[in-house]
Formats: C-alpha cells, structure tokens, sequence
C-alpha cells in the first residue's frame, strides 16, 4: 500500500506543516515516538540529535514508518525522499502516522488529521 496522501501534500494539514516547519527536530522527536506506539509523546534524544542531523534521521524514520505500516516504499527511496524532501517528508508522515492511528501530535496540532487522498 502506498502513503495515503502526496508528499507535497503539506497544505492539506496546515497545522501539522506550522509545527514542522517551526520545529522539525521536535516533529522527528514526536514521530519516532508515534512510530514505538506512544501517541502525543517527544523522544529527548531523537529532538536534540534531529538538531543536527534532521535529513539523517528523517531517512531513518522513514524507513521505520514504511516498514512499520507495511507501506510501498523501499529504503532508497525513503532515504532519498527523506534527504531531498526532509520538510516536506515529515509532514507526509505525520499525516500517515495520524490516519493509521499514530498520532505524533504537536504544539500547533490541536486534532488529528482525517483526510485520505482520492
């Protein structure tokens, strides 16, 4: 199954892309804890470390969500996507994290979103 919206998606849930575009090393912070099942939580290390590597981890937790929800995608491509596209990558996996029932949450994200791509 593929990722259920685009990867320029990101206007489509403008809270979740006003958190990561704010703070993305707290939104790679809060999807590596969505990922291990703990909804609305922040990983410590996975913010500070997303502080200087935010294109590493980002590929690493794409790996992890495609994996995780048994998505299309192979580790290339989660790695170039997560390199070339880091901002835009974690809004899409925000969004897909949230219609699987793994709500990363954030500061600017009062409610999950609900939107699946036609």
């Amino acid at each position: 199954m593929p990722y259920e919206t685009g990867l320029c998606g990101c206007c489509e849930d403008m809270q979740s892309c006003l958190d990561v575009f704010c703070c993305p090393c707290c939104q790679i912070g809060r999807q590596y804890k969505a990922v291990d099942g703990e909804v609305n939580q922040l990983s410590v290390l996975h913010c500070c470390c997303g502080l200087f590597f935010p294109s590493l981890l980002t590929c690493l937790l794409r790996c992890r969500v495609s994996s995780k929800l048994s998505l299309d995608e192979n580790a290339i491509m989660s790695c170039c996507f997560g390199c070339i596209c880091t901002t835009c990558s974690l809004c899409q996996m925000h969004r897909q994290l949230t219609l699987r029932q793994f709500w990363p949450g954030g500061l600017c994200v009062k409610q999950p979103y609900t939107e699946r791509m036609q």
